[in-house]
């Protein structure tokens, strides 16, 4: 159990380092957290899917790979922010919330995500609802509020994936926002 008064990054951050997977708001949409992928993957029932999830990071040095020159200024432009960037084969996303970033800073490492549902149905819109769509789980899971005034915007993140210039799904960030940074011509 986290101590009493626990700030919420420290209560996110005890909670993965134990295994457990966490439901909290984000900036974008309430989403799924855990250190293990699979345990994401069994939760929101996913199976035999290509579709991962994402890498919360708090600095684009957590990426894994060196990162060109165009990508560095389009993720330092929209970072943090609703922007998931897929770069060698991996999706990336640094979310808009201090208590997100300071919970990856605590882990020092990047931690998974997905949108908090059940694969193919709609995103949970809050705790109350995730909790009784998630309470038959396996899996144990925390729902964490975070108290920072975070409203998730109901929109998802735009998700671009820079291996191949192609905008996989477009959020708030637009298809000439991220042209301004990388040519999405196919050579």
């Amino acid at each position: 159990m986290p101590l009493k008064g626990e700030s919420p990054e420290k209560e996110i951050a005890n909670y993965l380092l134990r295994g457990k997977a966490v439901i909290t708001p984000t900036d974008t949409v309430y989403g799924i957290l855990a250190i293990d992928e699979n345990l994401i993957l069994q939760i929101k029932k996913r199976v035999h899917s290509n579709k991962k999830t994402v890498r919360l990071i708090n600095s684009i040095s957590q990426i894994e790979n060196s990162v060109p020159q165009d990508l560095s200024n389009l993720l330092n432009k929209y970072w943090p922010g609703a922007l998931t960037v897929i770069f060698k084969g991996k999706g990336y996303r640094m979310p808009n919330s201090q208590t997100l970033l300071n919970a990856i800073k605590i882990i020092n490492f990047p931690i998974y995500a997905s949108s908090a549902n059940i694969t193919q149905n709609p995103t949970v819109q809050s705790l109350k609802e995730a909790k009784e769509i998630f309470k038959n789980s396996d899996i144990s899971i925390e729902y964490i509020d975070i108290s920072e005034g975070l409203k998730p915007s109901q929109k998802a993140s735009t998700v671009f994936n820079y291996d191949t210039k192609e905008i996989l799904r477009e959020g708030e960030i637009k298809y000439s926002d991220i042209s301004e940074y990388v040519n999405l011509t196919q050579e």
